[in-house]
């Protein structure tokens, strides 16, 4: 799981253990209290998008370093990963069973994108 982007010179690549999309909302008490920090952790890591009272903050670990908080968008491209598939993150302590989970998880997204397709080739007709 990483994150890739272009800068002028160079291709800057973090990698990352895991990501939670749905961490907590922004409101001004984090403000307050994460302003006496030397992270006040206010903006996205990645894009620097500044967070707005009431937004939805991820946060990942990546593998060198402390906990970075994302943007939604930036979780989301992360969770995907590269090619644009899904990435399932289940955290456990056995890695045969986290990936038990992972792989019953992904069949159950694929089912529901198929289910998914079906129901847009229908017609939704009012009676």
């Amino acid at each position: 799981m990483k994150l890739s982007k272009k800068i002028p010179a160079h291709t800057k690549t973090v990698e990352f253990n895991w990501c939670r999309k749905d961490f907590m909302v922004m409101c001004q008490k984090f403000r307050d209290i994460r302003s006496q920090s030397s992270n006040p952790m206010d903006s996205c890591f990645w894009c620097n998008h500044e967070f707005v009272d009431g937004e939805m903050m991820a946060l990942a670990q990546p593998k060198k370093g402390v906990n970075k908080p994302l943007c939604q968008k930036c979780a989301t491209l992360l969770l995907r990963g590269e090619e644009g598939e899904m990435k399932v993150v289940v955290v456990g302590t056995n890695q045969k069973d986290r990936e038990k989970v992972a792989k019953v998880i992904k069949d159950k997204y694929e089912r529901l994108a198929e289910m998914n397709e079906g129901l847009r080739g229908e017609e939704v007709r009012d009676e």
